[in-house]
């Protein structure tokens, strides 16, 4: 960036050579002032160190040695341009193969080199009415990069094509390019004929123009002869590039080739810089003491904020814990809440037990007389089964006889019809009564049944009143203890107050040392500008958070005494309850 910069500052102090030889002459003859004020205001901005006079000189002027004595001659106006240009070039030279080498080291991973990043300006060629070396130069880079795009992107992806077996018909896309290249940077090509030339004294243009024909036209299709139109501006040689053929003038390209250097002109390039880097170097010197001091005063400042920290980590702590003590003062108040809640709760199961205790006795009442009236019914249906038991061990009887008799009246045929009709009615009478039997013996049957479902409703009745009367039992002793403790509770009561105002009281000195923290603290960042006063008000501090701590320990420790000993005994009370 230095050399960017010098280069730059070089083109724009001197300026044009015509402005340069114009205030060379100027010194014996008359001087336009305005071009004067111009060209001293950028020598003085540019080099404040130095005289403007002695500055705009050095490019006009050439120095020569012979032996021990030195002379300065005078140069014409192109000689000052090629000088002021070749510096230039130079620089740029210089600034351009210094940013490769840095680009390359910062891209080198020391890895196998499987990929590369290719930038193709085809934009970048270039064809004008007069084109000469420059247009050369740019034209024959955008030729190789061509070159380099075609071979990459459709030769070796061809080949590629080729190894996977895919059908490709081959199509040479770089060598159409070579030609031209090849003309241009070969062996006996235009930039090594340029270079042979450059070496001989009395070489011209002409002498140049006629190695080139001699050696290409006609043997090079890439090079031909220019047929420039009318009004155009003159050409030596044009070349066919892979974008169009361009005509070329030579003029010039002997000097623009050689870039002669001004001594004198390097030589206060040179002591300028080594000024710069001096002035660097003092003002380097003058960053680290500068980072120094404002290290130090960081240091300083952070010193004072971990003061700060720490009064303010006291401060959160006095609050906490004021906190807590409201925090628990509130438990208190939930706590006998609660117990108010739970015994109004019991009362209501009370009477609820109650009710259905006597809705049981009602029960088992009306259960005791279903059985009564069960068992009657029962009795009935057993005397009735007995009685037609007993006739119906009658009518068997009856029919065992008549079957006998029947036996012996085989002979009377009359009395035979007559008997079965009776044995048939008879019959039909004791299906009728077995019927009923049958009857008897379900109803028998379901009655038992339901005498058994109505003892083990009795034994089920019996025992959830005696579960009931111990429940009862159990909830009068609770109401009992209750009550106890609802006034026990109230004696509580007062001993809570008391202590909720111990606890406000300690609540208000609490906030009165934090106000008073507070302002301090205030006070100390006021006063951080003096060291001395610092150290005694960080003393005075201490000693008032001590008497603070102090001060919020004693009310902490009467809070808490009270408070311990009335969760205590809330608890232990609160445990008998629930059991």
């Amino acid at each position: 960036m230095k050399c960017l910069v010098a280069g730059s500052n070089k083109l724009w102090l001197w300026g044009s050579p015509d402005e340069l030889l114009k205030h060379k002459h100027s010194q014996l003859t008359h001087i336009n002032p305005s071009n004067k004020a111009s060209i001293f205001s950028r020598c003085e901005i540019a080099h404040p160190d130095h005289q403007s006079e002695v500055l705009h000189e050095i490019p006009c002027n050439e120095n020569s040695s012979m032996e021990q004595d030195e002379s300065t001659e005078s140069v014409i106006a192109s000689e000052v341009y090629n000088s002021v240009s070749a510096l230039a070039k130079s620089i740029y030279e210089r600034m351009f193969l210094w940013m490769v080498v840095r680009i390359n080291q910062m891209l080198d991973t020391k890895q196998a080199r499987q990929f590369f990043i290719g930038v193709l300006d085809i934009a970048g060629f270039e064809i004008f009415d007069f084109n000469s070396m420059e247009q050369l130069c740019i034209n024959f880079t955008n030729e190789k990069l061509q070159q380099f795009f075609n071979h990459h992107m459709f030769v070796l992806e061809q080949e590629e094509y080729k190894k996977e077996g895919i059908v490709w018909e081959f199509i040479d896309f770089g060598m159409d390019l070579a030609a031209c290249i090849e003309l241009i940077e070969k062996p006996m090509g235009i930039f090594s004929i340029l270079e042979e030339e450059c070496m001989f004294p009395k070489a011209t243009d002409t002498s140049f123009k006629n190695k080139l024909y001699d050696q290409h036209l006609g043997k090079c299709n890439a090079f031909q002869k220019p047929r420039p139109g009318k009004g155009k501006a003159e050409a030596h040689f044009s070349l066919v590039h892979y974008a169009g053929t361009v005509d070329y003038n030579i003029s010039g390209w002997l000097d623009k080739n050689k870039d002669p250097l001004n001594e004198s002109v390097v030589k206060n390039l040179t002591e300028e810089m080594t000024a710069q880097d001096e002035n660097i170097a003092k003002l380097t010197k003058e960053k680290k003491a500068l980072q120094e001091a404002h290290q130090q005063t960081l240091d300083d400042l952070q010193a004072e904020e971990d003061k700060v920290n720490t009064l303010t980590k006291a401060k959160t702590k006095l609050e906490q814990q004021v906190d807590d003590l409201e925090g628990s003062l509130e438990q208190e108040k939930k706590l006998r809440m609660d117990l108010e809640r739970a015994k109004r709760k019991l009362e209501g199961d009370l009477k609820l037990a109650q009710e259905s205790i006597m809705d049981l006795e009602n029960d088992k009442q009306q259960s005791d007389e279903k059985l009564k009236k069960k068992d009657f019914e029962i009795s009935q249906l057993l005397s009735k089964i007995e009685d037609e038991q007993s006739l119906g061990a009658q009518h068997q009887k009856k029919i065992k006889e008549l079957q006998d008799a029947q036996l012996h009246l085989d002979d009377a045929l009359r009395g035979q019809e007559d008997m079965k009709e009776q044995v048939a009615m008879v019959e039909r009478r004791n299906t009728l009564m077995l019927a009923e039997i049958e009857e008897l013996r379900a109803a028998l049957e379901q009655t038992e049944r339901g005498r058994k479902v109505a003892e083990q409703e009795l034994i089920d009745a019996s025992e959830r009143v005696g579960l009931l009367h111990s429940q009862n039992t159990s909830l009068l002793n609770t109401k009992k203890k209750l009550e106890a403790d609802c006034l026990f509770l109230f004696q509580i009561q007062s001993e809570v107050e008391d202590t909720v105002q111990e606890a406000r009281n300690a609540e208000e000195k609490a906030k009165k040392a934090i106000t008073d923290a507070a302002m301090m603290a205030e006070e100390l960042k006021k006063e951080q500008d003096t060291s001395a006063h610092l150290e005694r008000m960080k003393k005075n501090l201490e000693v008032t958070v001590k008497d603070l701590q102090h001060r919020l320990d004693e009310a902490e420790n009467l809070a808490m005494k009270g408070g311990k000993k009335q969760l205590q005994k809330l608890e232990s009370r609160g445990k008998e309850s629930a059991e």
